[in-house]
């Protein structure tokens, strides 16, 4: 039988941990939202670049995760959602409180980028590719570096020119001592560093890092096709709201037209209808009736029948036309509003 072991703390708590603890529990009382900055390898000018652009916005504290985690434990509302914030809670951490709209404030945060020199041994972030053309360099130990790098290069006119494109250092692959130099030549900057958004705590809503970030003409289209469906399952479900109403009438209208054509019931909205198709019935009739019997159909009953179709026809095409000159009217009438509300 296994037996458990429980750790029980012998020094007492320091009292800046608690203090720090109180600090943390006394801002999620004051404010409603906070963002989780992560800011591992932040240089400290960015670091201040991101105070100074958050100053009278909220208050910003850097924290240990344990600290964060005690503090939320031991509030309700948050406790509760601990498990929302635990894959949050690793790493370097900052926390900007604030009661301003946290996208507005997330989108601050994303803004502070620098671009640093690349550092031998490190993961390049991505491709980094040397693009053809005129380096600016005149022939020297440069131009020796740049061989052993695998450059293809070549001297016009007195300066060292690149042929063609070339992938210095795939993604992913370590950067060597030897390409850092290349690049530090060539005044490449490959690593872009900054304070990374994380999450957003909103009000008891938790907003991802891809939410808070995204562009505001995706926010636009989401919006749109969300509407989209819930118009539709309110149609389809005859829910009536300001919105739908309209279309569940003429959906429930088309319906009872279309039974009442089925079940030849006449009214005022079914009468043609129910005429079209009793002569369609009866014109197809008249066709196969000839090919068995020629002469069991009168050159007066293929007349009429004859001269109702074109007549259906005729007043088939007419209808189209009006359907037609309605829909240009209506985007006449568009065009004219967009204009007047464009010029006021």
């Amino acid at each position: 039988m296994m037996s458990t072991r429980t750790y029980i703390r012998k020094k007492p708590i320091p009292e800046t941990k608690k203090a720090r603890v109180s600090r943390i529990k006394e801002l999620l009382k004051k404010y409603d939202k906070f963002i989780v900055i992560d800011i591992a390898d932040i240089p400290a000018n960015l670091m201040k670049e991101l105070r100074k652009k958050l100053w009278g916005l909220g208050e910003l504290i850097v924290v240990k995760n344990t600290l964060l985690r005690k503090a939320l434990l031991s509030l309700p509302r948050y406790k509760k959602n601990i498990s929302k914030f635990e894959l949050h809670l690793n790493n370097m951490r900052a926390l900007f409180f604030t009661n301003r709209d946290v996208f507005e404030v997330a989108s601050i945060i994303n803004s502070i980028k620098e671009r640093l020199p690349p550092k031998p041994g490190k993961p390049a972030p991505e491709d980094i590719i040397i693009p053809k053309g005129n380096t600016g360099l005149r022939p020297g130990p440069a131009m020796t570096d740049l061989r052993v790098a695998g450059l293809p290069i070549r001297i016009i006119d007195g300066e060292i020119w690149i042929l063609n494109n070339h992938n210095l250092v795939p993604k992913g692959k370590k950067i060597s001592a030897q390409a850092a130099k290349v690049m530090a030549i060539l005044d490449i900057l490959p690593f872009e560093v900054g304070p990374k958004v994380i999450m957003a705590w909103d009000r008891n809503l938790v907003i991802p890092r891809k939410l808070l970030l995204m562009p505001l003409e995706e926010y636009s289209s989401l919006i749109s096709r969300a509407y989209a469906s819930a118009v539709n399952i309110a149609v389809e479900t005859a829910l009536p709201t300001v919105d739908t109403i309209e279309q569940i009438l003429i959906k429930a209208y088309a319906s009872a037209v279309n039974i009442a054509v089925e079940t030849a019931l006449p009214t005022v909205d079914t009468i043609e209808q129910i005429l079209i198709k009793a002569y369609t019935v009866s014109y197809n009739l008249m066709l196969e009736g000839s090919k068995l019997e020629p002469n069991l159909v009168t050159d007066e009953i293929k007349f009429m029948l004859e001269s109702s179709k074109k007549g259906i026809e005729e007043k088939e095409e007419k209808k189209e036309e009006k359907k037609e000159k309605k829909k240009e009217e209506k985007k006449e009438e568009e065009t004219f509003t967009g204009l007047a509300a464009l010029f006021g």
